[in-house]
């Protein structure tokens, strides 16, 4: 995160066509022109996400490959949560590279952090990126589903931490697994 360079001209265009909406549940659509700062490194000018950003950084959470100290499970809930967690890191690491977050990955987990806290209650989002000649086109799906870890699970010294899937931002990505023809 040290040396982000803020990019005035990143941010989502202001109303996504609702695709659909289900209770807590909604797909989002945007349509762009494909200019290169999306695809460069470079974050929103926004003071939320940048607020995020730093308490990431400040919390020793700025790495390559964030460093869970998984703690000893107390019931059944908390033994499958902490294995999908496992599961989830070796797929997120375990093979491919692993790059910085580009202005689209940053606007995208800017515009869910906007909804939702991301340090007080971490959700998910999945996007579809399409690209076609001058125009990329934006699936963006999320629900209001919490899965922050149980309360049990937190030791004495509270910080945040990066989650590993879905929060593109928190996170380095995975390198070309978002861009189509």
């Amino acid at each position: 995160m040290a040396g982000e360079r803020v990019e005035p001209q990143c941010v989502l265009p202001a109303d996504p066509e609702v695709v659909k909406q289900d209770g807590n549940a909604v797909l989002l659509r945007w349509e762009m022109p494909a200019d290169d700062f999306w695809f460069a490194r470079g974050v929103p000018d926004d003071a939320k996400y940048l607020a995020y950003r730093r308490a990431i950084r400040e919390a020793g959470a700025d790495l390559e490959r964030p460093i869970a100290d998984e703690p000893v499970a107390k019931t059944d809930e908390e033994r499958e949560m902490w294995k999908r967690e496992r599961e989830n890191a070796e797929l997120t690491f375990g093979s491919g590279h692993v790059r910085r977050v580009e202005c689209l990955d940053a606007a995208l987990f800017a515009h869910q952090h906007a909804r939702y806290d991301e340090l007080v209650q971490p959700t998910e989002f999945v996007a579809t990126v399409l690209r076609r000649q001058a125009m990329i086109r934006v699936y963006f799906s999320t629900t209001t589903r919490s899965r922050s870890a149980p309360a049990s699970t937190h030791s004495g010294r509270r910080r945040p931490a990066p989650r590993m899937s879905g929060s593109c931002a928190a996170s380095p990505r995975i390198s070309g697994s978002r861009r189509s023809g």
